[in-house]
């Protein structure tokens, strides 16, 4: 994205030729870079190659991209696809990021339980085969066999809910 706001500064005539192209070569070696220590999927990586290829093509003085000269449609087309790159990322990324978890403590939180024995605030439940201790914030009165709902896991106990 970078590259092709730098190229379009420089097809403005806003900034030099000079300034373009050691701009370029500056933030394709920092995405370059920035590529070690970031999860990009390459993203990263690939910008730094175009706009170390860009920054190149226009110090040689053949604005050319892959033997098409640069103008507003090469841009465009840079822009265009790392703009669907970019919103894809953020799309799978958002996705990842609603699964819910399964596993450890938090994918025990709203599963169902059954009550093995019960008294006032404490009691056993049984939990996928395995007995745990539990207790509930106030005084329940459950029976053998009733069903509660795990609300939160602590050391080796369960809070549990009606």
């Amino acid at each position: 994205m970078i590259t092709s706001i730098i190229l379009a500064l420089h097809f403005l005539g806003v900034v030099p030729a000079e300034s373009a192209y050691l701009s370029l070569y500056i933030v394709g070696l920092v995405l370059l870079i920035a590529e070690i220590g970031v999860v990009s999927f390459g993203m990263l990586f690939v910008n730094g190659l175009l706009a170390l290829y860009a920054g190149y093509s226009l110090h040689m003085g053949q604005p050319m991209f892959f033997n098409i000269p640069m103008g507003w449609g090469v841009i465009f087309s840079v822009a265009f696809i790392e703009f669907i790159t970019i919103a894809a990322a953020v799309i799978i990324w958002k996705k990842v990021q609603n699964i819910k978890t399964e596993t450890g403590a938090e994918g025990m939180i709203g599963q169902k339980v059954q009550i093995v024995n019960w008294d006032g605030i404490k009691g056993k439940v049984k939990y996928e085969g395995e007995i745990w201790q539990a207790e509930s914030k106030a005084e329940m009165d459950f029976n053998k066999d009733d069903e509660v709902s795990i609300e939160s896991v602590g050391k080796m106990k369960l809070i549990v809910k009606a």
